[in-house]
């Protein structure tokens, strides 16, 4: 069942456009039955040997119970991940503020002293560590 689920999500990742390393569990999945239908393909019941369920199917609503419990957990991550990432990026954001205030403090001080240096250049974690047109004069 578990290939079956990947194959559709796949092919929805495709529908949709998305990179193909785009984790599984972040591609939207529209039809929330979705699952009953791969349970059901994988078994070898096809739509017109099915037999009808009832809505009082312990079995079925076992499995409904199940599936709401993983959208809920997966949704919880979800949000756990993006506020731990935006946490971080916070975070990131903050040392470096800091540590350029250092920097340029102690290029100030060295200047100062009369030493010769060159022409500052910050530190940035926005454009990947890449400092070509970040250059810091000083008169």
């Amino acid at each position: 069942m578990v290939a079956k689920a990947n194959e559709y999500l796949v092919e929805k990742a495709k529908e949709y456009n998305l990179p193909e390393d785009t984790p599984l569990n972040e591609i939207p999945v529209d039809d929330p039955d979705i699952g009953l239908e791969i349970m059901t393909s994988v078994l070898g019941s096809t739509p017109g040997r099915l037999r009808e369920t009832k809505p009082t199917s312990k079995k079925v609503k076992h499995l409904e119970k199940e599936l709401e419990v993983e959208r809920a957990a997966r949704k919880a991550a979800d949000a756990a991940r993006r506020e731990a990432e935006e946490k971080m990026q916070n975070t990131l954001r903050n040392v470096g503020h800091k540590f350029n205030f250092t920097l340029q403090s102690w290029h100030q001080s060295l200047m100062q002293v009369g030493v010769d240096i060159p022409p500052l250049t910050p530190f940035s974690l926005e454009d990947g560590g890449e400092h070509e047109n970040a250059t810091i004069m000083d008169d």
